[in-house]
Order: structure tokens, then sequence, then C-alpha cells
């Protein structure tokens, strides 16, 4: 349904900006359908991040520095797009049960979205989705930081520092943009039982550097040690998805089934 159609027919005002108002005054209140709505919790409150951290520093040899930390991290107030108005089907039991009502579903997915002749099928069928967004969500973080580094003088080292951790979440992206999560909860009304392992979760990351300095002009003077001393090469090699990794984590979505039960 386009915009044109919709006001047309007078059954949805969704328009802000120019001409809103004579928008509103073809608003008709009888119409079985005002199509999809985004709303904003009047109650949000400001995201809260809380860090802390513990380690132990200490020289192994001449110039050879050994770091071990665990580093944490708590979101609270978490920006969330919840969907409020889902359509209701009693969920496969068995995948026997899902292909036998397989139509149904179909049917089911077909009749969840109304237009200006007709209701959808969700708890309020005068609307189709209607997403609210809140402050609802929440995320842990627990990392162990481990790193060894060996200097020569103060432009030549090497450093190598390896992180075991995990991050877990009950929303990783509130906006949707992300390849393997989404920004509404598969189980609308119970955003507890969408806790899992974050979609960006990397649990083992291995990352190394050097940097390098140029034995160039160490003795000159004047212009030529303005030009060409100091210079050095510095390089970082990062590896987040190794063989001890098991990889990104993927979301499996159920289509009107057990992700809409309320």
């Amino acid at each position: 349904m386009d915009r044109e159609s919709l006001f047309s027919n007078g059954s949805i005002v969704a328009h802000s900006g120019t001409g809103t108002q004579e928008n509103l005054k073809k608003l008709n209140p009888k119409a079985p359908n005002f199509g999809g709505l985004s709303a904003v919790d009047t109650r949000l409150r400001n995201p809260r991040v809380t860090q802390w951290n513990i380690g132990i520093e200490t020289g192994l040899a001449h110039s050879l520095f050994f770091k071990m930390f665990y580093v944490g991290t708590k979101g609270d107030h978490l920006f969330v797009t919840r969907q409020i108005n889902p359509s209701l089907i009693e969920p496969a039991t068995s995948q026997t049960d899902e292909l036998a009502r397989l139509s149904l579903f179909q049917g089911i997915v077909r009749t969840s979205t109304g237009s200006h002749l007709s209701r959808s099928n969700r708890i309020d069928p005068r609307f189709d989705g209607v997403g609210l967004v809140e402050t609802s969500a929440s995320s842990i973080y627990h990392g162990l930081q481990l790193q060894i580094q060996k200097r020569w003088s103060s432009r030549s080292a090497v450093q190598a520092a390896y992180t075991w951790s995990k991050s877990i979440d009950n929303i990783s992206d509130a906006l949707g943009v992300m390849l393997y999560d989404s920004s509404v909860p598969q189980t609308p009304f119970d955003i507890r039982s969408n806790r899992a392992v974050s979609a960006f979760d990397v649990p083992h990351r291995l990352v190394f550097y050097r940097v390098l300095e140029l034995p160039l002009a160490r003795n000159a003077t004047g212009l030529p040690k303005v030009l060409f001393h100091g210079w050095s090469f510095n390089g970082i090699v990062q590896m987040g998805l190794f063989k001890c990794n098991p990889g990104f984590p993927a979301r499996s979505t159920l289509e009107l089934g057990e992700a809409l039960r309320i």
C-alpha cells in the first residue's frame, strides 16, 4: 500500500511535515486497518555502562614485560525495538507438527498485514506491526587480556596480545543493521528469554604489533636530521577468527511460532 492510496481512502495518517494537518482531517476512524506504527516510549532512560578491571604488570627480563588483566563491562537501559502487536498462533511442538501445519503458518504470515479494506490477524487488528522503542535491554562482558612486549629502544618494539572473552545481551543491535541479529526480540513480552551470546561476540582475539625504527641520520644534524631521522615501520596483524574460535553466532528465526507465544 503506498502513501497516496492510504490517504485517498482515509485509512492512515503516517506522514509528518507539510500538509500533516490536512491529512489528519482525512482520517477515517471507521477504517478497518491503520497500517504499521513506530512509537517511542515516553519513559526512556539514558543508557548506562559500568566498567571494572583488575590486573598485574611485571618485568620478566630486561626490556621484556608481561601484563594480565580481567575486564568487565555491564550495560543497562540499552535501546531495543519491541513488537507489541504480534500475530497469534500456537507454536509447533515438533518438526512433524510444523510441516503438517505449514500451510496454516504461511496463511498467518500473509494475513499479518492488513489493508484499507481488511484487518490484520494481530492482537489489535486495526494495526499491523507496532514497534515500540524503549530502554529495557542489557548486556554483560567478561574478558581476560594477556599481553607480552619486548622493547629494544623507545621506538622499536614487538608486542603480542590475546583476549579471551564473552559478550552476552538480550539485544545486540537496536537499529537492525547487523547481519546476524534483529532489533526485535523473538519473544516480545519476555525480553529476558532473548538473552544469548551477542551477535558481535568474538571469544578469541590475537593481535601482533611491531614498530621498528629505521637507522637513518642518527648522527646527522640540521636539515638532514629533520628530514630523515625518526622514521619507523609499524605493523598490526589481527586474528579474530581462527581454529579455536567457534565463529560468529548465527540467528535462527522461527516465523510466528514460539517467538510469538504470549
